[in-house]
């Protein structure tokens, strides 16, 4: 025999240590199954058990006893969750009732007492005196008055008083009413409060941003802009007025004002306007229905030749904007003039 080889000894296969652990586990969880505890222990203990018994874990006998120990933990715990979840509560409502029944239903001996003596009362009236019937009154369901949606009207005026002490409905209602029936108006809804002052409000009516000094004395003026609309109890423009007043084809009017001034100027090719891109604000311009005005300067050379710049101002009656055909009401440039000057305020 090779003395390298070692002799090998048989080893010896103890206890596992998995069935050994689901055991405790189980027995551990069966006793605190009545606690959130129980479940906790349980359920490792079930799956070592399972696992002890599918690999067939030695001594088998343990294995099995972890598995089942561990479950009973667990059923006495989801009994537990029922009896007290679903039938815990009924009982408790029912021994209530069933005793404040009992209570109503045993009257002290004073109370038997006056029961018979109503008793004996009100059979002796029904012997001496004839009863008359009286017909019976059916009651009729009172009826709740029913959620009708505001008006245009009540929602402007809800929202208008609701911001501001200095301003009622019954006030709201009359600027409304203003604004639609005498200025023309049609939708009208309350923007906010201004900034500048306590009963000055902002008010959007068809596209414009209209601003009202009012209060519950009186509706002092009314703003769009540059225009006053509504002062002193006296309406000076309406929404109408407002719109032959819109600058719709400020490139049109600024091109047919240059080709009035270019026409009448010493030297009309030298002529430089300012830009309308670039220099909006050197460019005044008004409109009054088909009559437009605006106002600008011109750099060009005079009689002797030299550059000079000179304002002008020139108002003209629109026939066809798509033909640029036009009307000259007036003209000045600098000191020299043509025609009778409109105010188109």
């Amino acid at each position: 025999m090779d003395n390298n080889l070692q002799t090998q000894h048989p080893q010896k296969k103890g206890v596992s240590a998995i069935a050994i652990i689901s055991l405790i586990l189980g027995v551990i969880g069966m006793f605190t199954s009545c606690f959130i505890l129980g479940i906790v222990i349980a359920i490792p203990g079930f799956i070592l058990g399972f696992i002890a018994v599918v690999m067939k874990k030695k001594p088998f006998a343990v294995s099995i006893l972890g598995l089942i120990s561990s479950s009973i933990g667990l059923l006495i715990f989801v009994g537990w969750i029922i009896l007290f979840g679903v039938v815990g509560v009924e009982p408790a409502e029912n021994t209530t009732q069933s005793q404040s029944t009992t209570k109503e239903s045993i009257p002290n001996n004073d109370q038997e007492t006056a029961l018979n003596e109503s008793e004996t009362a009100e059979n002796e009236t029904t012997e001496t005196e004839p009863v008359e019937s009286e017909p019976l009154e059916t009651e009729t369901p009172s009826q709740e008055p029913e959620d009708t949606e505001l008006t245009v009207e009540e929602q402007f005026a809800q929202e208008f008083s609701s911001c501001t002490e200095y301003v009622s409905e019954e006030t709201a209602i009359n600027i409304y009413q203003l604004l639609s029936e005498d200025l023309g108006f049609s939708q009208i809804f309350f923007y906010k409060k201004s900034t500048i002052g306590q009963i000055i409000f902002e008010i959007i009516a068809d596209d414009y941003l209209l601003r009202i000094t009012a209060d519950n004395d009186a509706i002092y003026n009314i703003i769009c802009g540059d225009y006053v609309l509504y002062r002193d109890n006296t309406i000076l423009l309406t929404k109408q007025d407002l719109d032959d007043r819109q600058l719709e084809n400020e490139s049109a009017y600024y091109s047919i004002a240059k080709e009035i001034i270019t026409a009448n100027l010493k030297a009309p090719k030298t002529a430089e306007f300012p830009s309308l891109t670039f220099n909006r604000d050197k460019i005044a311009m008004s409109r009054n229905g088909d009559l437009i005005a605006v106002q600008s300067y011109v750099d060009a050379q005079n009689g002797f030749g030299a550059l000079i710049r000179s304002d002008w101002l020139v108002e003209f009656r629109v026939l066809d904007i798509d033909t640029y055909s036009y009307e000259v009401v007036y003209m000045r440039i600098d000191n020299s003039t043509y025609g009778e000057y409109i105010d188109l305020n």
